[in-house]
């Protein structure tokens, strides 16, 4: 599946890079496969599918969903500063 339309990466181009180099963070991820955010919109996408490759969960509402503000709060600074410089430039 299409996660990042800007850059055309899939969920297995992320699955694959954080197995590749443990990576951390989104920009990291991006870095492993030669882009940068563009938009923006997938930042929050890619950081559930490294947490699930990497085993790690993000406090979740009670319908299972991690809230968006939940997931901003715990984006490394660069990562959120990324996402906010993609949505406002």
């Amino acid at each position: 599946m299409i996660v990042c339309s800007c850059n055309v990466l899939t969920d297995q181009d992320v699955r694959s890079a954080v197995k590749a180099g443990r990576r951390r963070s989104t920009s990291q991820i991006y870095g492993r496969l030669g882009c940068s955010p563009k938009c923006g919109r997938c930042a929050l996408t890619i950081r559930r599918l490294m947490d699930e490759a990497l085993g790690t969960t993000h406090a979740a509402s009670c319908r299972g969903f991690a809230r968006p503000s939940q997931i901003l709060t715990r984006l490394p600074p660069a990562d959120f500063l990324a996402v906010l410089r993609a949505i406002f430039d």
